[in-house]
């Protein structure tokens, strides 16, 4: 049965999926930081306790797991733009421009979060992991960038200048096989207005016709 009832796609069920994912991690993420940080055990109870290590040892590991999970995130990521771009071989809509500038900058955030003195190294490792994941995918579109041009073919795989010359060419040397479109139709006069020419439906009657014809339609008359 055929209905006019909007179905999604799969790519809108997928988009819709990991949106509200997003959100429940989200909001999962932000409750458990408040609860670890409000509910932390290692306070100053009194003038003559000696002071805690801050942050604790619990909230040291949740933020130790935060930093692997968002590393890894960061890889589920890239890791399906990588494999469609291998497979397509082509650079298709990623700006190569941008990647160059991308990189480099993933390279000098790693470098001045590393450097400072105390940082944890789950602090910087997600910055490295999507760097050299961006890097891979510009050496990717680079290389098949040079593909294309040897190729000549677009970003997206259709061809280009030299190719659609070659099929102009071809389709100018064949053959035409063209019939030209009858003059003749219903109301085409018998008598044409020369030897060896025909008029049409368009053409005006000549005064001879004309009276050839009052001829013909008085003697039926009769």
């Amino acid at each position: 049965m055929v209905t006019s009832h909007h179905v999604p796609s799969t790519e809108w069920r997928l988009a819709t999926l990991a949106g509200v994912t997003t959100l429940i991690h989200l909001l999962f993420i932000t409750f458990t930081t408040f609860f670890l940080i409000l509910t932390d055990t290692d306070v100053i109870k009194s003038p003559s306790s000696p002071p805690p290590s801050y942050p604790s040892h619990r909230i040291q590991l949740w933020a130790t797991f935060l930093g692997l999970l968002s590393t890894t995130l960061a890889v589920i990521q890239y890791a399906p733009q990588l494999w469609t771009t291998f497979r397509a071989k082509t650079v298709g809509a990623l700006s190569i421009p941008m990647m160059c500038i991308q990189t480099p900058g993933a390279i000098l955030m790693v470098t001045s979060i590393a450097i400072r003195p105390g940082t944890n190294w789950t602090s910087w490792i997600t910055y490295a992991a999507a760097g050299i994941m961006q890097g891979s995918l510009l050496v990717m579109c680079i290389c098949w960038k040079i593909r294309q041009k040897r190729l000549d073919i677009d970003d997206f795989g259709r061809p280009l200048h030299s190719q659609h010359r070659e099929a102009t060419q071809i389709v100018a040397a064949a053959p035409s096989t063209n019939v030209a479109p009858a003059t003749h139709s219903e109301t085409t006069p018998l008598l044409g207005s020369g030897r060896g020419q025909t008029s049409s439906s368009a053409t005006p009657a000549t005064p001879a016709t004309s009276n050839i014809k009052k001829t013909w339609k008085s003697f039926w008359k009769k």
